[in-house]
């Protein structure tokens, strides 16, 4: 079973991720962009100096506490019945812990996310509540869970 990782960290990490990777060896170096020889910068079309200028993406920051705070209650998330958020990135537990929301990524897009061995749901769709039998014993959940993989 191939598991994808939480959307809310990869999320988090390419938010930090993007204002490092806008830059680049030449901005580093003020004499570069006056040079006569550099040529007019990739997406200007006539290259005149004002248009060398592109302002620097402003950084954002989100603490850990943050993200923390805006996941909702699993208790509330994972109800039978109720469609799971297509944007499903983990729930607070009872007691401050998180449950960090790993989703199965299937073969045809969708994700498939599964809570404290009873309740699952492809994101989007109602949850479902495998009983006291646990995911394990469920066997809409393993024809599900092979549909997911593509078998």
């Amino acid at each position: 079973m191939r598991r994808g990782p939480a959307t809310s960290l990869p999320a988090l990490l390419l938010a930090l991720a993007l204002p490092l990777a806008a830059c680049s060896d030449a901005g580093d170096d003020p004499d570069a962009a006056a040079s006569p020889t550099s040529g007019p910068s990739e997406g200007t079309a006539s290259g005149s100096p004002g248009d060398d200028a592109v302002a620097p993406p402003t950084p954002t920051t989100t603490s850990f506490e943050d993200l923390v705070a805006s996941l909702p209650q699993c208790a509330e998330v994972w109800v039978a019945d109720q469609a799971l958020p297509a944007d499903y990135a983990g729930c607070k537990l009872p007691g401050g812990g998180i449950d960090p929301g790993v989703v199965l990524q299937c073969v045809d897009g969708a994700g498939l996310a599964a809570y404290r061995d009873r309740f699952w749901a492809r994101l989007g769709d109602p949850v479902e509540d495998s009983g006291g039998g646990g995911t394990g014993q469920d066997p809409e959940y393993a024809t599900e869970v092979g549909a997911c993989q593509g078998e």
